[in-house]
């Protein structure tokens, strides 16, 4: 079980005062820690991820190593969207940060526990979207449920019984 412990800003409180109770932003998940140590080293993999981590890790600013990340990865690192916390990397859009994967592996994981699991009852492709947008982001993910839903109800067609004459 993992547990995010980082107070979030309030923009309700005057800049210079502290809050009397820190609001803690609290995600709870069901994953292991053997499943954070497999995204950690996913990340070895993966050139996009190996470089942002040298660049968050750090914290400081290399043109030329940001120059290299590909155009998606690049885009949202420009807009100050990747954030390292205990070498995990996270993806910040709107209110939201949630886990980067680069692992096939752990994506198809992802995917078929969001949408094939007994528990999630085959969700539609727009319910599928809305788990996994708060769990988890790689690129092009949206085209990537899409991809997968539409393969499953393919799979799940029935198919037709073969009818001969037999007269």
């Amino acid at each position: 079980m993992g547990i995010t412990q980082y107070t979030l800003q309030s923009s309700h409180v005057p800049t210079g005062e502290e809050p009397k109770i820190p609001i803690e932003g609290i995600n709870i998940t069901y994953v292991w820690t053997e499943c954070f140590e497999e995204v950690r080293d996913s990340y070895k993999l993966d050139k996009n991820c190996h470089i942002l981590n040298s660049l968050l890790d750090k914290d400081f600013k290399d043109a030329d190593l940001a120059n290299s990340l590909d155009d998606i990865w690049k885009t949202s690192h420009d807009n100050g969207r990747f954030h390292l916390f205990y070498g995990i990397l996270y993806h910040r859009y709107k209110h939201t940060c949630v886990m980067v994967l680069c692992s096939r592996m752990l994506i198809n994981t992802v995917l078929q526990e969001f949408h094939d699991n007994i528990y999630s009852g085959n969700l539609s492709e727009d319910r599928t979207m809305e788990r996994i947008k708060t769990c988890a982001w790689w690129p092009d993910w949206r085209k990537d449920v899409i991809k997968y839903c539409h393969s499953w109800v393919d799979f799940k067609k029935p198919i037709k019984p073969l009818v001969k004459d037999l007269v």
